[in-house]
């Protein structure tokens, strides 16, 4: 009986862990004339990360993979996961193409690459949704 409660616990504890803290570098090639969107597609995409609060910024006091510390539960609970998202932002006549794709810290996809045609006004939103994506897919990946 014991077992089954120790069984049940640790199910538990798995369904009701905090979520992962995750750094991000963000990098976007675009031409010198679309510099103002590259920083609006920056902004979104983070603001799109950290919505849903799937995973959460790491805060500056926290810390990436340490060799020396042990690999226990509570340190891994506690570890800073670094993320990497690469763009290109192109002008196609009077809309944009962003091509985003998210990769883990070895440089494998987690996400993308996708293409996203996008007018000016409906960039943020597109963006954000692009962000919630990346999110969901990193809850997956782990």
């Amino acid at each position: 009986m014991s077992r089954l409660w120790c069984a049940v616990a640790l199910l538990l504890s798995a369904f009701a862990a905090p979520p992962r803290a995750y750094r991000f570098r963000i990098s976007l090639e675009a031409p010198n004339a679309l510099s103002a969107e590259s920083k609006q597609v920056e902004t979104a995409l983070r603001r799109g990360l950290f919505l849903d609060s799937l995973i959460v910024p790491a805060a500056d006091s926290q810390k990436g993979p340490s060799r020396d510390s042990p690999r226990d539960s509570a340190s891994i609970a506690n570890m800073v996961h670094l993320g990497l998202i690469r763009g290109h932002i192109v002008e196609k006549g009077q809309n944009l193409e962003v091509r985003l794709e998210l990769l883990d810290i070895l440089a494998r996809t987690v996400a993308g690459p996708d293409t996203l045609r996008v007018d000016r006004a409906g960039l943020d939103s597109a963006i954000v949704e692009e962000g919630r994506r990346f999110a969901k897919a990193l809850t997956k990946h782990r």
